[in-house]
């Protein structure tokens, strides 16, 4: 299942992009994901939500966009107050 190392360099990516110190929470991440990953929606969403807990990302929409195409690319975050 290759949609647990992706969610967990998703999270990864989210704390790199959060200042130093910081734990803002995020309300959602967009992503844009080929249709030639063969990557299961449903699955990353739920890798996501077991490795987003304890992190500012945990509770965090996971909006997914196929696209045409290879790779996973974080689109953009939408951080809470």
């Amino acid at each position: 299942m290759h949609e647990l190392s992706i969610a967990q360099e998703i999270v990864e990516t989210v704390r790199r992009y959060l200042p130093p110190g910081e734990a803002r929470p995020v309300k959602s991440v967009k992503l844009e994901v080929g249709d030639l990953e063969r990557i299961t929606s449903d699955s990353l969403r739920f890798c996501f939500e077991v490795t987003s807990q304890g992190t500012s990302a945990e509770g965090a929409e996971l909006k997914i966009e196929q696209v045409s195409g290879e790779g996973v690319r974080v689109v953009e975050f939408d951080f809470g107050e």
